[in-house]
């Protein structure tokens, strides 16, 4: 047995050769690692007899120092390395990761993801929007969920002020209703599809300039920054 685990395994990872032990990849016992030295149909080997992982080397090397050493990742690289540590389930490196802000934040994004069953439709219906007013991708850009839009304070020419800069991108999106968490969820969606790097949330509530009769709007407003 001993002379088992320390048995040298060659790998080919996404075309980068690598080797460890038996042992290292037998350390978390459930995960595909382990399993492809006693099961035949876990990874399928090259012609030069290495197991082939259809994996990016930079990850996979930072799973094997895992396995290893214990060694926790760099937090830019933890999504990544999240969803190709369930991919293998290396359950062990999966439960550590779950402590990660960037991971408990994808996590809470999916289970809202689900419970909004419309929320595809509403947020193909932004992404109409924003490509109907011709913004650029390096635009900044302000969506703005009002029950009803007023011309006069709000024109195609409405210039907003925040965040330090001017937006002339604006998108009214009237009857669309929307609380902080779906808010929350379409902000994250728009940063993973590149509409913007930073999203900011602004709670509107200002009186019409063009109501004498006390008339105040209230809504939500997303800044959409790409610096």
């Amino acid at each position: 047995m001993a002379s088992q685990v320390h048995k040298l395994v060659k790998l080919n990872v996404g075309g980068t050769r690598m080797t460890t032990t038996a042992e290292t990849l037998m350390k978390d016992p459930g995960s595909k690692l382990a399993n492809m030295l006693t099961k035949h149909d876990v990874f399928h080997k090259d012609s030069d007899g290495s197991f082939f992982i259809d994996c990016e080397a930079e990850i996979f090397k930072v799973i094997l120092n895992f396995l290893r050493f214990g060694t926790l990742p760099k937090v830019e690289k933890v999504l990544q390395l999240y969803d190709v540590a369930k991919h293998l389930n290396v359950h062990s490196l999966i439960d550590k990761l779950k402590s990660y802000h960037a991971v408990k934040y994808e996590n809470q994004m999916a289970s809202l993801h689900q419970r909004f069953s419309n929320f595809e439709g509403e947020l193909g219906k932004v992404i109409k929007r924003i490509e109907e007013i011709n913004a650029a991708p390096n635009e900044a850009k302000a969506i703005h969920f009002f029950r009803s839009r007023c011309e006069y304070c709000f024109s195609q020419k409405y210039e907003l002020k925040a965040c330090g800069t001017s937006i002339y991108a604006n998108i009214f999106m009237n009857n669309m209703s929307v609380d902080d968490e779906f808010v929350a969820l379409l902000a994250y969606n728009l940063c993973k599809l590149g509409y913007a790097k930073q999203i900011a949330k602004r709670r509107y509530n200002e009186p019409c300039k063009g109501n004498p009769h006390g008339y105040w709007h209230d809504g939500l407003q997303l800044i959409l920054l790409t610096n």
